[in-house]
Order: C-alpha cells, then sequence, then structure tokens
C-alpha cells in the first residue's frame, strides 16, 4: 500500500513551555519522524519567539516540512482584540451570544472571539505581524487557523454575524441593499423557530438549503465572500514569500455555519485540512459543535419537536438519544469517512486534502484516541485522502497513533 503524507501540529502554549524542555520538544519530533516518518509539521509557539526559532531550526535541520500555525481572526499571536473589532449579532452583542453558548468558552487559554474581517484597521494589523512572521528563514509553508466567523459554540445568535457599521457600508456597495434588511430577517427566522418549530428547519437537507429559505442568501453569500477576501489576503503574502498555503477548515458539513466555503477557498491554497473530529470537545470539534446546536434549538424552538432529528438531516450523522452523550461518547467515526467522501466529490482542482484526524491522549482535554478508535476512523474511509493531519498537538500524540497513520490502520 502507497504511503500517503503524514503531517502533525506542535502547540506550545504557557503550560507546555513549564511543563518540557526544549530538549524533550526536539526528542518528541524526532521520535515522531524516526519512527513514523513524519514529513511535516505545523508550529504555534505563544510569546516565546527565541523558543520558536530553536524548533523550527531542528525541524529543517531533520529535513521536516515547516509550516508556520497561524490563527488569523481570534487569538492571534501578538494582537490584542479590542471590542471594537468583534463581530456584531443583530441584537447588538460583540463576539458572543447567550443561546446555547459554551459555558466554558475562553477557560482553556484561548478566548475564540472573533475580528470582523471588514474591520480594516484590526486586520491590517494583524496582516502586518503576519507578513513579519512569514519572512523567518526555516519556513515551508504556512497554515492558516481561526479564518471564520464565530459558531454555535459562542451562542446561536453568532451565526447571523456581522451587523456592524463597517458591514452595512461594504454590504450596501456590494449588493446596493440594505444589510438591517437581513437584521430584520433574521429575526424573523427566529421568531419562526421559537413559534412554529419543525416549519422552519424541517425537511432541509443541509443549513445552507435552511438559510436559503429564510431569505438568507445574500447575507451567507456575503459572510462567504468575507472569508474568502481575508484567505486572500493572507495567501497572496505567504506566496509571495515562495510559501506552501494550507488552510484549517470545519467539517464540510458544517462549514457553511462559520462562513466557509470549500470550493470558494480551494483556489487560494495548496491544501486543506478538514477538522472532522468525532470525540473532542472545543470549538470545531463536531461533538461540541453539535451539543451547542442542540442546546440553542431547545432554548429557541420550543415547538420543535426533535432537535436531534433535525440535526440528523441538517448535518447527516446518526447523534445519540441525549446531547448530553455527545460530550462523553462523541459521534460516530463513520461520519469522518462520509465527511471525507464528500469533500473528495467537490471540485476543488488540484487542492490537496489532509484529512485531520484527532490522535491525542490528553486527560486536561478529556480525549484519549486509542488503537481501536483510530482504527475506526481510517476503515470508515471509502478512498484515502491525499494525507493526514495528526491533530492536534504532537507532545500528545502517541507514538503507535503515528504509526497507525502512518500504515492507514494496516
Amino acid at each position: 500500500m502507497q504511503e500517503l503524507w503524514l503531517g502533525s501540529q506542535l502547540y506550545v502554549g504557557k503550560a507546555e513551555q513549564e511543563r518540557f524542555s526544549i530538549t524533550a520538544i526536539q526528542e518528541r519530533i524526532a521520535r515522531a519522524q524516526d519512527q513514523a516518518q513524519l514529513d511535516a509539521l505545523a508550529v504555534w509557539v505563544e510569546g516565546a519567539p527565541e523558543l520558536y526559532d530553536r524548533i523550527m531550526r531542528f525541524c529543517r535541520e531533520r529535513g521536516l516540512e515547516t509550516y508556520l500555525w497561524f490563527p488569523v481572526l481570534a487569538d492571534v499571536n501578538g494582537y490584542r482584540v479590542k471590542a471594537e473589532d468583534l463581530v456584531v449579532t443583530c441584537a447588538g452583542q460583540k463576539g458572543v451570544g447567550s443561546i446555547g453558548r459554551w459555558p466554558q468558552l475562553g477557560t482553556g487559554g484561548e478566548d475564540f472571539l472573533f475580528i470582523c474581517p471588514n474591520k480594516p484597521d484590526a486586520v491590517e494589523n494583524v496582516l502586518a505581524g503576519f507578513r513579519q512572521a512569514v519572512q523567518h528563514p526555516d519556513l515551508t509553508g504556512v497554515m492558516l487557523d481561526r479564518i471564520r466567523y464565530p459558531s454555535a459554540v459562542n451562542g446561536f445568535e453568532t451565526l447571523f454575524t456581522c451587523f456592524c457599521e463597517s458591514c452595512c457600508e461594504k454590504f450596501q456597495k456590494t449588493y446596493g441593499a440594505s444589510l438591517p434588511l437581513f437584521k430584520d430577517r433574521v429575526a424573523v427566522f427566529i421568531d419562526r423557530l421559537q413559534n412554529h418549530g419543525n416549519g422552519a428547519l424541517y425537511d432541509r437537507d443541509d443549513f445552507k438549503a435552511a438559510w436559503e429559505a429564510a431569505g438568507l442568501r445574500s447575507f451567507t453569500n456575503f459572510r462567504n465572500s468575507n472569508i474568502f477576501e481575508i484567505v486572500q489576503k493572507f495567501s497572496a503574502a505567504a506566496r509571495s514569500r515562495g510559501l506552501k498555503v494550507g488552510l484549517d477548515l470545519y467539517s464540510v458539513s458544517v462549514a457553511s455555519l462559520v462562513g466557509q466555503d470549500y470550493q470558494l477557498l480551494s483556489p487560494l491554497c495548496d491544501w486543506i485540512k478538514p477538522m472532522s473530529y468525532c470525540h473532542a470537545v472545543g470549538p470545531a470539534a463536531l461533538p461540541l459543535e453539535i451539543y451547542c446546536l442542540w442546546q440553542a434549538l431547545e432554548i429557541s424552538c420550543p415547538a420543535l419537536k426533535s432537535p436531534k432529528i433535525v440535526l440528523e438531516k441538517l448535518i447527516g450523522v446518526s447523534l445519540p438519544e441525549k446531547k448530553e452523550n455527545l460530550l462523553h461518547d462523541g459521534i460516530y467515526e463513520e461520519f469522518f469517512g462520509f465527511e471525507m467522501k464528500k469533500i473528495q466529490a467537490l471540485p476543488i482542482g488540484r487542492t490537496k486534502v489532509f484529512a485531520g484526524i484527532e490522535a491525542v491522549q490528553n486527560p486536561v482535554f478529556k480525549i484519549h484516541i486509542d488503537e481501536k478508535i483510530l482504527k475506526r476512523y481510517l476503515s470508515s474511509l471509502q478512498a484515502s485522502p491525499d494525507g493526514f493531519m495528526a491533530s492536534w498537538n504532537l507532545l500528545y500524540i502517541p507514538d503507535e497513533n503515528l504509526k497507525i497513520l502512518r500504515n492507514q490502520g494496516s
């Protein structure tokens, strides 16, 4: 069987800097390369430039592809997000809503508070820092992360952002129409959910169809184009340095909720990494994303007979009977294969797909991916992707899990 490309991600935050020495980090990288023939590493080091330099130099000396793992619109290295930078809901809330919001949001060292992509000063400040970062001599490429709007983890209301002054002006210029009109449509849609339940979401095949049925097509197209323009700017800055570009995207069945369109974004990158995580509990991981949607529908839609059935149809996955089980047990790994098949059917040209597959064992995040789980992930594939990105922190990924990915479960 032909071996596929194998990458991983290394995050060295404050906790890791206290726990792991530079020698221990280097030994972990070397072991992954020696035992699993690791091809590439995407690196994010929080606030320690000398440590970052040593890690990157070590990787290049060993012949690894080295990627700058860069969050763009939230938790940006070196940029302090201001309240006026944040996305605004139709009710005027900044950054977060209240309906179904994850209570632990912002407690894990990352805030997940998103800059509006149409705030020019904020975006230019982040881009200036990025242009400086991509001058690093040891880089092969960049992996752009947090290139999206907030999800239901931030509260159901944030799925319908942004209504700031900058967005209103741009929408008027783009469509010759008033964005506040769509603020009213969002309010009507939420009202229909509250009072009519099934009529607003039932019998829709996906979220895109649900938003279109609510008269929000121009609004969602606007969001998609805003994310496209942000990625375009950062991709161009990286490519001007001769660097490869990878995109860290939501799993395709929920990507439309956060303004990510695979087909639209694919020409801007060399590869896409879908985050089809079936067990982790955190933003972007499917158990938490679905849990927050379920919770929001229960709160917002008292007339809705079964949020579970509606979400199963919209997302295309079998769910447990109780939403709490999502956080305890996750969802079936078969969904990973379903998502890969769906992506491989998209017209994304020569853009490679490096499947993001959770391989970590970390009690802090209450996740323990063992050999059985990993092999169930791999057995769900009907056709192999172009490679795997072992997610999301090499420091907590067992050697055996990397070997299984390298051998594709054989």
